[in-house]
């Protein structure tokens, strides 16, 4: 079955080809400028067009690649969220790269008080609206007519605002994450009607508190910021120092739960990240995400889905801490019909 097969090509991406007789070979490692190894960083090598073929690294932060794509690239790309993007150009007959990534933080705080008063404040432009839209046509949302789901490491954590945006919050667990189509049915409906929070009642070791549920923008919702709706409910317009590599986009409609943030454009024209925050009445939670799209890779009409490798989401505590949560997608499954695919044998 088609769709079926997607979920099978998707998590044989992160994995290294097979290889073969006197294939030219491409190894490397990912670090931290201090030297760390940097798992879970998504390798790429990149040809005259777009993406030939992309591979995860493992726990020590080492990568790999064999067959005829080596010698069809000429630059390496490396994204891992919570870092600056790198890219390496590639040299015939180069065999072995290190490649170092910057920490690349939130800014929570900068973002939330200037968001609304200065970048919000600008009107939107043809040219950004522009942009925005040939952006989503390079990328397909998720039928309705699919149900979704995917293996996932994930972590929590209680962090101080100044340590928000790192993906190795503690010791990752695995798990799974599914989505069938009524259910993200009933979360754009919500969104249409109520906007991007409802409220609901949480509670702590010896207290409950008001608090929101917001859309998973980061996970089964992400090609959200693809889709139609999306461009009916918000403006776009330029930053003026990152014209052409960053679209901000604010709310059209200010009066329920809104999102406001940026769209950072791939090389490729394709969507590489997106990073938002909501806009909610009291109780304040000063709540958002980031999420990570992998790259769409050429040949493979299936990866042009928009949807995420990596998301990280925050909200604000009654005591001022900020609970965290990380996930890593290891491949997306699709499958036609209202309930979630069975998941195939996870990968390594």
């Amino acid at each position: 079955m088609r769709f079926a097969a997607i979920g099978l090509i998707l998590l044989a991406s992160a994995v290294a080809p097979l290889e073969g007789p006197n294939e030219p070979v491409l190894e490397g490692v990912v670090i931290e400028r201090g030297g760390s190894p940097i798992a879970a960083a998504r390798v790429a090598l990149r040809g005259q067009e777009k993406v030939l073929v992309s591979v995860t690294t493992g726990p020590d932060g080492q990568f790999r690649f064999s067959g005829p794509q080596v010698e069809q690239a000429t630059a390496v790309e490396v994204e891992r969220l919570g870092f600056v993007p790198a890219e390496r150009p590639l040299s015939s007959g180069e065999t072995w790269m290190e490649i170092a990534l910057t920490p690349d933080p939130l800014q929570l705080q900068g973002l939330t008080v200037a968001a609304e008063r200065e970048i919000c404040e600008q009107p939107e432009t043809e040219e950004a609206r522009a942009l925005w839209e040939a952006l989503a046509s390079n990328h397909r949302p998720v039928p309705d007519t699919l149900g979704m789901a995917t293996y996932v490491l994930f972590s929590t954590a209680a962090l101080p605002e100044d340590e928000l945006g790192s993906a190795a919050t503690g010791e990752l667990e695995e798990g799974q994450r599914g989505s069938a189509p009524l259910l993200r049915f009933g979360w754009i409906r919500r969104i249409q009607r109520d906007g991007y929070a409802f409220p609901v009642r949480r509670a702590s070791r010896n207290r409950t508190y008001d608090s929101w549920s917001y859309p998973p923008l980061e996970a089964e919702l992400a090609h959200h910021f693809a889709s139609s709706l999306f461009g009916d409910l918000h403006r776009f317009h330029f930053p003026s120092d990152l014209d052409g590599e960053i679209v901000v986009f604010c709310p059209e409609d200010r009066t329920g739960p809104r999102i406001r943030g940026q769209i950072r454009i791939a090389p490729d024209s394709t969507v590489s990240e997106v990073e938002w925050l909501f806009d909610t009445s009291e109780p304040s939670e000063q709540s958002g995400g980031r999420v990570y799209f992998a790259r769409p890779e050429l040949g493979n009409e299936e990866s042009s889905f928009l949807v995420p490798s990596e998301g990280i989401t925050w909200r604000k505590q009654p005591d001022g801490t900020f609970v965290q949560r990380y996930q890593r997608f290891e491949g997306w499954v699709f499958a036609p019909g209202d309930s979630v695919p069975f998941l195939p044998q996870r990968a390594p």
